[in-house]
C-alpha cells in the first residue's frame, strides 16, 4: 500500500502512519487497508483501490473513491453532528449516522453503494438500510441488497467489525462521546 501528499512521489504507507487532508492512498493487487477516520469510524479498502482523504465544508471527513471498493463501518450518531461523506464520480453521499456502508467504483461501469445498516443521503434524499444504489450518470436507481453481492473483501471487513464496536450489521449502543476532529488518520495494513 502506498500514499502521496500533493504532488510528491508515491511512498510506502507504514502501519500507524498519519494521513492529512488531500493525501491519496492506493492499495495494490494483494493488499487491503484499514484506516481509523474517527475513534468509532473505520474505513477498509479492498485490493486495487485508490482514495483521496478530504474534508467537507463543515469540517468532517470526506472519502473520495477514485477506483475500487471501500467500506465504512461507523458508530457515529446523528446526535454527535458528525457527517462523513463517501464521494463517487457521480455523487456526494452523506453518511449521517451509524452503520455499515460499501462503495464500489469500477472503471467504465456505474458506481454503486450498499447500505447494510444505517442510512445515507444523496442530494437530500434519505435511503435506508438494506438497499443498494446504482448510479447511471447523474441519475440513480434504488434496489434491495442481494446476498450474492457479498465477496471476500466484505467478509474480511465483517470479521473485523468486533474491533469497530459493531456486531455484523447489528450496531452496538456506545456511551455518549464527544466529537473528535478527523485532522489525521491512523492507518493499518493487512496483506492477504
Amino acid at each position: 500500500m502506498v500514499y502521496r501528499s500533493g504532488e510528491s512521489e508515491w511512498q510506502l504507507l507504514q502501519e500507524g502512519a498519519e494521513l492529512k487532508y488531500g493525501d491519496r492512498v492506493k492499495t495494490g493487487p494483494d493488499s487491503r487497508a484499514e484506516i481509523r477516520v474517527y475513534p468509532t469510524c473505520y474505513l477498509t479498502l479492498a485490493d486495487d483501490t485508490e482514495i483521496i482523504y478530504g474534508v467537507r465544508t463543515d469540517g468532517a471527513a470526506s472519502i473520495r473513491v477514485l477506483s475500487g471498493s471501500a467500506i465504512i463501518a461507523s458508530s457515529l450518531t446523528r446526535k454527535e453532528g458528525t457527517v462523513i461523506s463517501f464521494v463517487a464520480p457521480e455523487a456526494d453521499i452523506e453518511i449521517p449516522e451509524e452503520g455499515f456502508y460499501r462503495l464500489n467504483v469500477k472503471p467504465h461501469r456505474e458506481s454503486e453503494i450498499f447500505v447494510y445498516a444505517g442510512a445515507i443521503r444523496i442530494a437530500g434524499r434519505e435511503i435506508k438500510q438494506d438497499h443498494r444504489v446504482i448510479f447511471q450518470g447523474e441519475e440513480y436507481g434504488i434496489w434491495p441488497i442481494r446476498r450474492m453481492d457479498m465477496d471476500p473483501f466484505e467478509l474480511w471487513t465483517r470479521k473485523r467489525t468486533p474491533r469497530y464496536d459493531l456486531r455484523s450489521v447489528q450496531l452496538l449502543q456506545l456511551p455518549e462521546q464527544t466529537r473528535t476532529e478527523p485532522s489525521e488518520l491512523e492507518c493499518g495494513t493487512s496483506i492477504r
